[in-house]
């Protein structure tokens, strides 16, 4: 992910001492994300399923979340039509539509229960899978709008779109 994403969003967004979670760390060597929010003097609860950093928890996120409290979530998936991340069981970039978005379902429930208020970082672009265009960042958006969250800002980083939204209780 673009670091100019994280930053932005927890510079604008998110308070000194907030607690995040991102469900997909992703399988790069050096987790960018934990550096920025650092510097932010923001704690980053890192999980994926198959980590390259020693940083990022080994977790399932369709399974399982963060043992304490969230203020907020950095949700940027695997997207569809990717070559696979890893061959890990759970693993969302081998998984079929149905299965993946029945994932990313999971994992806002799990949001939804760790996190009463806050602010969530949708990221995601335009795929195209066969013929047909997806608009992830918005189809990963109406995920969160049915658990009471609401848009409060868009930003663009070519080729990738975020979507901040906040929920209330």
């Amino acid at each position: 992910m673009n670091p100019g994403i994280v930053d932005e969003f927890v510079s604008k967004h998110v308070s000194v001492g907030s607690v995040l979670w991102e469900p997909f760390a992703g399988h790069t060597s050096s987790n960018k994300t934990i550096d920025i929010c650092s510097e932010h003097d923001v704690n980053l609860i890192a999980f994926d399923i198959f980590p390259s950093d020693s940083r990022v928890v080994q977790s399932d996120s369709t399974v399982s979340g963060p043992i304490c409290a969230i203020d907020g979530v950095i949700f940027n998936p695997p997207y569809l039509s990717t070559s696979p991340m890893s061959a890990e069981q759970g693993e969302l970039s081998i998984c079929s539509d149905d299965d993946y978005f029945a994932g990313l379902r999971k994992t806002v429930s799990i949001i939804s229960e760790s996190m009463q208020l806050g602010k969530i970082c949708v990221v995601g672009r335009p795929v195209k899978i066969g013929k047909e265009k997806m608009d992830l960042d918005w189809i990963f958006t109406s995920l969160f709008l049915d658990i009471g969250c609401d848009m409060i800002d868009v930003y663009s980083s070519i080729p990738d779109w975020v979507i901040v939204l906040e929920r209330h209780q």
